[in-house]
């Protein structure tokens, strides 16, 4: 906030912005402070609405406590002073789930505690609250207008109209408004988010904001305990100068109001729900406190599936009191779930309700399958379990692998997918592929390409591993489109630079000598493309071995 006085400057810096409005006297109207407000009971976050609504004529009902620290200062020169020093609210909050997609809700505040200093600046003098005061009832309605309960994407529309059932001041607006906005969010495993849009309207002296909010949380052992940030941030329509007289001008410090959560919930009963969340505020927005703690406990049972109009429900045993058994206690009765002893989700495939995921559909729960989104088959290796066959070990499956029953390397060629690039005769060590090279200064003398070195450490690989081998010739071979001389050089040195390569990664030299053959020695016909390329290339021969 800036305060301009008979013409000279001076910084006032809030903790949260001053909300004055433009009179030309000390008079000042004030609105509700607490940037807080508690989502419906049985939403997942603390303060950001959920898209849904879960069950049908389920009732739940919560209490929350928020305190915020320092939501109102004002400092001018080196003096500092709290207009509001303190709040502490409690939220009596109840909401009713209807058809599996309506919510409708409510929320009534108390400021149960609130202070301040009272500070006079520049002549004006800033009331303070010094009592328990009763704040705004907010009535609430949403709808699930896309996805399903729990699914993981889905749209929900709803509102907020606020009732001034308390007097105007720092815990109550004193005039009605209106807070549309729009919901999307879902849950995906144990990960579930949520984010909200919209604006508050109001019929106050006040401006209209837009509003937004978001959050997330990771959920673990079954709705037991989950944890997650939120993010609130409002910002009026328009800059507004908060109070302006002839010697004093007054405005807020920032026009974005930012607060930051990190939250954890607990349900150690089906129905009980207790939580904690703390944050600081991130500007000095109106209403933004320096600190913000927020407490709630609450009855928020999950629902349970609605039974159907054409489902009259078991007949053996009509005079049974009691709700139908759950024996894995995942909410989905015994009748309707088709894995009873194991927990599970929610699933509109009756073979699947109730069932642990298995996204890959290979009857092995994800929990437990160590593929889960390959289909495979079971297996004693917890490595292995739900992962595709895959004999020989490769980490290529069996049904892309060109040679199943010998381990090799993925390749883009399906016919060579899987199967070894070298091959260990008596007389040569056999390569499947091509060694490809690039020139060097001149394009006599040329290199091993990098693409090729996948190729030559299998080759290094296979000498290591038949230490009966005590010498090989490297033997370059090219086609016949050039000079003799020049094959002559050109093989030579791809032989040469391939014995470099071996011998720069382990092989020991006197194990390898290199022998350019020209044009010598073709493979094909150097009259056509294929025949050319077949002789351009390196072998490498067996000279030694050592007796048995």
């Amino acid at each position: 906030m800036r305060l301009d006085r008979l013409g000279r400057t001076r910084s006032i810096l809030t903790a949260a912005a001053i909300f004055l409005l433009a009179r030309p006297s000390s008079a000042q109207e004030v609105g509700a402070l607490e940037r807080f407000q508690p989502s419906a009971a049985g939403d997942a976050l603390f303060g950001v609405p959920s898209p849904g609504a879960s069950g049908h004529l389920v009732p739940r009902a919560k209490a929350v406590v928020d305190f915020g620290l320092n939501p109102l200062s004002i400092q001018d020169g080196e003096s500092r002073a709290a207009i509001v020093s303190q709040q502490t609210f409690l939220h009596l909050n109840a909401s009713l789930a209807l058809w599996d997609r309506l919510l409708v809700s409510l929320d009534m505040p108390f400021a149960l505690t609130q202070g301040g200093d009272s500070p006079t600046v520049a002549g004006v003098t800033f009331p303070s609250p010094q009592s328990a005061e009763v704040g705004d009832l907010r009535l609430g309605a949403r709808v699930r207008l896309f996805g399903e309960d729990r699914g993981a994407f889905q749209i929900g529309l709803g509102g907020h109209l606020v009732a001034p059932t308390g007097p105007a001041g720092y815990a109550a607006e004193g005039a009605v408004r209106g807070e549309p906005h729009l919901v999307l969010g879902g849950r995906v495993d144990r990960f579930l988010y949520s984010a909200s849009l919209g604006t508050t309207l109001r019929a106050s002296a006040r401006p209209h904001t837009f509003d937004a909010r978001a959050g997330a949380a990771v959920v673990f052992g079954e709705d037991f305990f989950q944890l997650g940030p939120e993010l609130s941030l409002s910002t009026p329509f328009a800059r507004e100068i908060l109070l302006d007289t002839p010697d004093t001008r007054i405005r807020t410090a920032s026009a974005v109001s930012a607060e930051l959560l990190l939250g954890a919930k607990l349900r150690p009963l089906p129905f009980l729900v207790v939580g904690a969340a703390a944050g600081p505020g991130l500007t000095q927005g109106y209403g933004t406190p320096v600190f913000l703690a927020v407490g709630s406990i609450g009855y928020e049972p999950l629902a349970k599936p609605a039974r159907k109009d054409d489902d009259p429900g078991p007949k053996a045993e009509p005079k049974k009191k009691g709700p139908p058994p759950d024996t894995d206690g995942d909410f989905i009765v015994d009748p309707n779930d088709a894995c009873p002893n194991e927990p599970g989700l929610k699933n509109d495939d009756p073979k699947k309700n109730g069932c642990p995921p298995d996204a890959d559909a290979d009857g092995i729960r994800d929990a437990v399958d160590a593929c889960p989104k390959d289909a495979g088959v079971a297996s004693d290796d917890p490595k292995k379990h739900g992962c595709p066959p895959d004999r020989d070990g490769d980490t290529v499956p069996d049904t892309t692998d060109a040679c199943p029953d010998e381990p090799g390397r993925p390749d883009a060629e399906a016919k060579l997918n899987g199967c070894p690039k070298v091959e260990v005769t008596k007389k040569e060590i056999v390569i499947l592929r091509q060694i490809r090279f690039r020139f060097g200064q001149s394009s006599l003398y040329q290199t091993v390409d990098p693409v090729s070195d996948e190729l030559l450490h299998e080759v290094r690989d296979a000498i290591l591993e038949h230490p009966e081998i005590e010498l090989i010739e490297i033997q370059g071979h090219a086609d016949a489109m050039g000079p003799d001389e020049y094959n002559m050089i050109l093989s030579q040195s791809r032989a040469d630079s391939v014995r470099a390569w071996l011998i720069k990664r382990g092989i020991p030299p006197e194990k390898l000598v290199a022998k350019g053959y020209g044009a010598s020695m073709p493979l094909g016909s150097n009259e056509s493309k294929e025949g050319r390329q077949q002789n351009r290339r390196v072998n490498f021969v067996i000279i030694r071995k050592k007796e048995p």
